[in-house]
């Protein structure tokens, strides 16, 4: 079957999405919801007038702020599309339902070949502790636009670090189950010319009592993305960005290097989960839903810096 996709936002996700699902076979035709002008795409103004192209697939790119209400827009417009929502869901935790269409989240990290590596190793074992880092610079994120006008620079839009690299939390969840945030600290450390967040550590429990530790920020000009696990019989050092890990399972040591696969593969096997509507890995609107609990406990427990 071939599918007929509708983008809302082009931003740089938004074009990323678009870049990604345009030399996809399974895409029939892409058009985009967006104000800017001369897109290599037919392009409306409003969702509205989207009405008549009758999407099978929509994807949710705008600012993380306006989330909420183009949700509640296209399950007023349309019924049994699929929709994906870039991550995070949401700004905030909103106890809704939705129950016209079938939707997911974008958190694409969860197809990285080293973390569902991961949760094959750690799924029968007990798990003590886990160190999640990621690390970046912000003015390097973006080359459409100035990191001071970027979504990410203000409260109003959604960012901060918290939001934006909440990847971190969602695979951290996925793979050993939801956290109880103990203690957080966030605030901005750096002088990037930002409203938001530019540092965040977190450490928390989840249910079967693995000690987690998260830190990230938006202002380290060397980008790391690392996962240390340590338990019973195990202990894997991870490096999401270079895609390899040292493993030492049972005494015997191990390394993996997965670096062949291609930075977009991740977002390839999510839009190709979703269009199929099987729900091995993509995560489902109701675990993003959880996942801003998880946010807004680390907001309470917050102390400013």
């Amino acid at each position: 079957m071939k599918y007929k996709v509708l983008i809302i936002g082009y931003g740089s996700i938004g074009r990323r999405h678009a870049e990604i699902l345009s030399t996809m076979p399974q895409v029939q035709t892409l058009r985009v919801v967006s104000s800017q002008k001369d897109l290599p795409f037919t392009t409306y103004q409003d969702i509205e007038q989207s009405l008549s192209y009758d999407p099978d697939y929509i994807v949710i790119a705008n600012s993380t702020a306006l989330h909420y209400q183009t949700l509640n827009k296209l399950e007023e417009l349309f019924s049994e599309k699929r929709i994906l929502v870039e991550k995070p869901i949401f700004e905030k935790h909103y106890p809704v339902k939705f129950i016209k269409n079938k939707i997911w989240v974008g958190y694409n990290l969860r197809f990285n070949p080293i973390i569902q590596m991961i949760k094959k190793e750690v799924s029968n074992r007990k798990i003590w502790a886990v160190q999640s880092t990621c690390v970046s610079f912000l003015p390097g994120w973006r080359n459409n636009i100035d990191y001071k006008d970027s979504s990410s620079a203000f409260k109003k839009s959604g960012g901060g670090v918290l939001l934006d690299l909440s990847h971190e939390l969602d695979y951290l969840c996925w793979l050993f189950g939801e956290i109880t945030i103990e203690h957080a600290s966030l605030g901005r450390l750096s002088n990037l010319k930002i409203e938001t967040e530019d540092y965040v550590m977190l450490q928390g429990c989840t249910l079967h009592q693995t000690k987690v530790h998260v830190y990230l920020n938006y202002f380290s000009k060397i980008s790391s993305r690392e996962l240390i696990i340590d338990g019973e019989g195990i202990s894997i050092k991870a490096d999401l960005l270079n895609l390899k890990a040292e493993i030492n399972r049972d005494d015997q040591a191990i390394s993996i290097d997965l670096s062949s696969n291609t930075k977009n593969r991740t977002y390839e096997l999510l839009h190709e989960e979703v269009l199929t509507s099987t729900s091995n890995f993509a995560c489902h609107y109701l675990d993003g839903i959880n996942l801003m609990k998880v946010i807004d406990q680390a907001r309470g427990k917050c102390q400013s810096i």
